[in-house]
């Protein structure tokens, strides 16, 4: 797929994982992949957000270039302006839990987006602060300290 650019690596401190994240034609979306030298393959996959406007309808057509899908209207957070977004990736930065199998995203010192040690199980990709409900590309950000406590014991991890 040549309209995919990586424009952000992190690898686990523990893990065989490392944590991607893809400037597609239409959204950005964090891949978990194993280590090339353990067979490269996909883990995960997690939207982070729509990079040009947000369609009415959920756009899977994208799944037929080997893209992840756009997210429609029902499904985008108010938090993702109208017009989409630009990732900057020199203020992304990556903080890994303590497992190795999991981390959580900051653009610009912000939490935007985690992928948690239980994503995976029941069609859980992760959480993004841009999405809304529940998809099988995104969940939206859950409510209340919980998530971002952990996170912060992380850091010094």
């Amino acid at each position: 797929m040549e309209d995919r650019e990586y424009i952000f690596e992190s690898s686990s401190p523990i893990c065989h994982i490392d944590a991607l994240i893809a400037q597609e034609r239409n959204a950005y979306y964090l891949y978990f992949f194993c280590s090339p030298e353990h067979g490269a393959r996909v883990l995960n996959m997690l939207w982070i957000c729509n990079r040009h406007g947000t369609p009415p309808e959920m756009d899977l057509r994208c799944l037929d270039r080997g893209e992840g899908p756009v997210l429609g209207r029902e499904n985008v957070s108010e938090l993702q302006p109208k017009e989409g977004m630009t990732l900057d990736p020199d203020k992304l930065s990556c903080v890994w839990f303590d497992t190795g199998d999991a981390c959580a995203i900051y653009h610009d010192n912000k939490l935007i987006c985690v992928i948690p040690p239980i994503a995976g199980l029941y069609d859980f990709p992760g959480f993004s602060v841009f999405a809304k409900g529940q998809t099988r590309y995104a969940w939206g950000m859950p409510e209340g300290p919980d998530l971002e406590n952990r996170i912060k014991t992380c850091k010094s991890f």
